[in-house]
Formats: structure tokens, C-alpha cells, sequence
């Protein structure tokens, strides 16, 4: 039991952590692809 639960708790970090670190390049991606619409 105590290997699945820390598994568990493993998955849950770590899915934490790359939605933390997809979030600013999410946004980068987002700002650039703003700027060149506007870029004619």
C-alpha cells in the first residue's frame, strides 16, 4: 500500500511541476504569437 500511495503523491507533484513550468512558456508562446499578428 505504501509504494502505490507514494506513487500517487509522485504523479501528483510532478504533473504539478510541469504544468508550473509549462505556464510561462504557455504565455511566451501565447505573447509571440500576438506580436507577429499584428507584424504585417
Amino acid at each position: 500500500m505504501e509504494t502505490s500511495i507514494n506513487l500517487f503523491y509522485g504523479r501528483i507533484t510532478v504533473s504539478r511541476a510541469r504544468s508550473l513550468l509549462a505556464y510561462p512558456f504557455d504565455m511566451s508562446r501565447r505573447s509571440l504569437r500576438g506580436s507577429l499578428r499584428f507584424i504585417p
